[in-house]
């Protein structure tokens, strides 16, 4: 027998697996009736129960864009962003290297720990 890790894999590499992968989305309504008719106490359990392989982990949430325009010696003469925030700290900005995690003032940082999932 597979782990959920395993099966989830193979299924993707389009090797075999000893069954599909089991996938179960649910409003919060839906599970709390689901949880008290099964006389479970929390989502993981709810999870179990049923054989799930995978589940949704939320991701970081989408804070905004920012847009700027230089002219050939590099300087930026145009500034457009969704969020003041990014054009107050342009300058600790301009530091960051492309796929670096940065703070509310654009100081690198390291990402913050998703919560614990399964496969």
């Amino acid at each position: 027998m597979s782990t959920s890790e395993q099966r989830v894999l193979n299924a993707v590499n389009h090797r075999n697996y000893d069954r599909i992968p089991v996938d179960f989305w649910s409003t919060a309504e839906t599970d709390g009736k689901l949880l008290k008719h099964l006389g479970l106490t929390d989502r993981s359990q709810l999870l179990d129960e049923f054989g799930v392989d995978v589940f949704f982990i939320e991701g970081p949430k989408y804070t905004g864009y920012l847009v700027t325009v230089t002219d050939a010696r590099g300087e930026i003469i145009a500034v457009e962003s969704s969020a003041n925030w990014l054009c107050e700290n342009l300058e600790n900005l301009k530091r960051l290297s492309v796929g670096n995690y940065m703070d509310k003032t654009c100081r690198r940082t390291t990402p913050a720990r998703t919560k614990a999932y399964r496969y």
